[in-house]
């Protein structure tokens, strides 16, 4: 499979892989500018939709904030 290079807009850190008793896990970190969230997220949905089918294959994307913007949310920023 080609996967298509992530955009301009978007840095990948990783993947990092890690060998575990049910298979391997690996662990990507995509970061961009909060005002392309939109446009990441169809990014990172067709990204891997394409694997959907492969046996043994899941994902579970979660959407990390720096400690500056978590603190935002909660009033204290």
């Amino acid at each position: 499979m080609e996967e298509k290079p992530a955009p301009d807009f978007m840095t990948t850190i990783g993947p990092f892989v890690q060998s575990r008793l049910e298979g391997i896990k690996t662990i990507a970190i995509y970061e961009f500018d909060p005002s392309k969230y939109a446009e990441a997220f169809d990014y990172l949905s067709n990204r891997y939709a394409a694997y959907h089918g492969v046996p043994g294959f899941k994902y579970s994307p979660e959407h990390w904030l720096e400690v500056k913007d978590a603190l935002k949310l909660i009033g204290l920023g």
